[in-house]
């Protein structure tokens, strides 16, 4: 009888002991996951949160070059006189002459550069590259970035509706010589260039949303356009068709990155963009099913995979953050690169600049600075159009930095202006430089028919000086190398 109780009671405590320890796995198997979820549910929104960062940045770098782009075209075709002097005399053959040849390499370049338009004063058509045809018709009820072109004469930027599609736009007053105001000229490129940047270069996959009423007015009879409908107040443009689009949602993303709005700020549509993350949800089935399995084995092997498991994610998330890292050096080697020579732009430059100055202060080191300007540049553009131009700037800034040393900077001012910083150097050492771009410079074959010079002006930094006052002597300098026949390297001499 008292074996018998022993037995009961160490049945019971064996009992008891088992339920203990089922619960104690059962308590932490359900923080396991209750931990892998919240642990999941930080990783993805920490991985939405960067991907519309990114994906924000872009857009806006994109949208930034092309105004920097067709602004910079337009400021270049109104420099001619031959154009200014069309417009004042309402020669449209004149005018169409010599910029259809233009619109023609721009549209050939960039297809989705689909407007080229000269308005008059009074925001009337007076000539559609894109539809030469076309004109005299009044678009002041329509227009409205034209309209406020021509009311304060200053340059618009921004998103409208035309007749033809939506469009980003940039509007440039002209204004001759003479300071007369005579219209309006304006590049538009259709908005779909976005959906094909992003789909090309980038791994989100973008979508055009545009209001339904809207989208019958502009695309009502366009059989080429592919297009669904999203919501109750939206249709999408959108390469993927609706079935498509509802089997990605399970294992994708999908943000806003911009509101469309018009000149008068009225809405017309949104542009999205899908990401898919398929990556990232069978990680997290592979840690569900990983938990269900470690609820059926001991608890020390169940604490062993916890461990594993949670360095699985914190590896994924390292991971992550290192391709983050290595998309966030990119975007800001992007932003302090010019477009066209591939060499600094004038905003890294300037951080140069501002480096090495503090650095020659603080050490007392010398620094020069040398700026450049192609001679008769103009006249290149002129006489071989701004595709030959660009072609000498390019080869300009090889020239130059295949000959500055690995210590110092080169970038480009502006238009056809370069500097060279050169830490640790005397003028004497920066004129035996410059001799030697301008010897380059002048011995290369542009093949262009004609020999290229170009004029240097090298400033010695001093005490006292601030960037400002290094530039600007550099300038001086330069500009009097430029009065004294070009093609000659002069040094900044103090008063």
């Amino acid at each position: 009888m008292s074996t018998t109780i022993k037995n009961s009671e160490i049945i019971d405590k064996v009992r008891r002991l088992m339920y203990v320890l089922i619960g104690i796995i059962t308590i932490i198997v359900l923080l396991f996951l209750y931990m892998g979820y919240l642990h999941n549910k930080y990783a993805f929104e920490t991985i939405e949160k960067e991907e519309k960062k990114i994906a924000s940045k872009i857009y806006e770098n994109t949208f930034n070059d092309f105004i920097k782009k067709y602004e910079s075209i337009a400021e270049n075709i109104l420099l001619d006189n031959n154009v200014l002097q069309a417009l004042k005399n309402s020669d449209r053959k004149a005018l169409l002459d010599i910029t259809l040849p233009i619109y023609k390499n721009l549209n050939k370049e960039n297809p989705f550069l689909q407007v080229m338009h000269f308005h008059t004063k009074d925001t009337v058509s007076f000539l559609r590259l894109h539809k030469p045809e076309k004109f005299g018709d009044d678009l002041s009820s329509i227009r409205h970035m034209i309209n406020k072109v021509n009311s304060t004469h200053k340059k618009q930027i921004g998103i409208e509706v035309g007749r033809y599609g939506i469009y980003s736009r940039v509007a440039l007053p002209i204004i001759n010589k003479k300071n007369e105001f005579l219209g309006v000229l304006e590049f538009g490129i259709n908005i779909n260039y976005i959906l094909d940047v992003f789909g090309k270069k980038y791994d989100f996959h973008p979508i055009l949303l545009i209001e339904k009423k809207l989208f019958t007015i502009i695309y009502k009879g366009y059989e080429g356009v592919a297009y669904s409908s999203y919501s109750d107040g939206y249709y999408a443009i959108d390469s993927q068709s609706e079935n498509e689009r509802e089997k990605s949602c399970n294992n994708s993303i999908t943000f806003k990155v911009t509101d469309l709005k018009s000149a008068t700020n009225d809405n017309i549509g949104q542009i999205l963009f899908t990401k898919d993350m398929t990556l990232y949800m069978n990680l997290k089935n592979t840690t569900r099913n990983l938990s269900i399995i470690s609820a059926l084995i001991m608890v020390f092997i169940a604490l062993y995979i916890i461990r594993i498991i949670l360095k699985r994610h914190i590896h994924v998330i390292n991971e992550y953050e290192s391709r983050l890292n290595i998309k966030h050096r990119s975007l800001l080697k992007l932003s302090n690169t010019d477009h066209l020579t591939k060499i600094n732009n004038r905003q890294a430059i300037e951080r140069y600049l501002s480096k090495e100055l503090k650095r020659a202060k603080r050490h007392n080191v010398q620094l020069s600075l040398l700026m450049i300007d192609i001679d008769n540049f103009k006249s290149i553009n002129d006489t071989f159009g701004h595709n030959t131009g660009d072609h000498v700037i390019k080869n300009i800034a090889k020239i130059i930095s295949t000959t500055i040393r690995d210590t110092d900077y080169c970038g480009r001012w502006g238009g056809e202006e370069f500097i060279i910083l050169c830490p640790e150097t005397s003028s004497t050492n920066a004129i035996v430089l410059a001799e030697k771009i301008r010897e380059a410079v002048h011995a290369f074959n542009f093949k262009i028919g004609r020999d290229l010079t170009c004029s240097i002006g090298v400033c010695e930094y001093a005490e006292g000086y601030d960037a400002e006052m290094l530039v600007g002597n550099a300038d001086s300098a330069l500009y009097s190398a430029k009065n004294s026949g070009k093609n000659r390297v002069i040094v900044y001499q103090t008063p």
